[in-house]
């Protein structure tokens, strides 16, 4: 039995293709860095009935390894993968600005609060975090503009009359 893409529709609609290679790169890329920043971020969260029995120290090593992570995979996924479909530019734009919304908000409240909550970070705690909380930020930052350019590049939508 063999297996074939749908056939489409209308004359309109397109059929289903298979994501070529720098497509899936770049999102498993993406994925890797989104995850990884945003676990990063709320390890330092402000305190909630979650994080209360969490030792700081701990929550320190896990961000400092996240944040690593996260540095690497998205400034590969800036720098070097090439965004092929406008489609997954979409969805990265939204999911881009979605996790730096995040990650900003808990980098200003870390700001603010700095070590003078119940949570039990030290300075030296902040001291590295704080800056690469911001590369993180200004990474997802370039890749937002990155995603929106490409998504701008692409034929104007079609609409469909829903």
């Amino acid at each position: 039995m063999t297996s074939r893409a749908p056939k489409p529709t209308s004359a309109r609609e397109p059929a289903l293709r298979k994501p070529s290679v720098p497509t899936v790169l770049w999102g498993t890329l993406l994925t890797i860095g989104l995850t990884a920043a945003l676990t990063f971020a709320v390890t330092f969260d402000p305190p909630s009935r979650k994080n209360t029995y969490l030792d700081p120290e701990m929550s320190a090593q896990v961000a400092l390894v996240a944040g690593v992570i996260a540095l690497a995979a998205l400034l590969i996924s800036l720098l070097t993968v090439q965004i092929a479909s406008i489609e997954g530019s979409r969805v990265g734009e939204v999911c881009v600005i979605t996790v730096a919304l995040f990650v900003a908000g808990i980098g200003v409240y870390r700001a603010i609060v700095g070590t003078g909550d119940s949570r039990g970070f030290t300075a030296s705690d902040l001291s590295w975090w704080l800056p690469m909380e911001a590369a993180i930020v200004l990474l997802l930052l370039g890749l937002a503009i990155r995603c929106d350019r490409r998504r701008r590049s692409g034929p104007p939508a079609v609409n469909r009359g829903r």
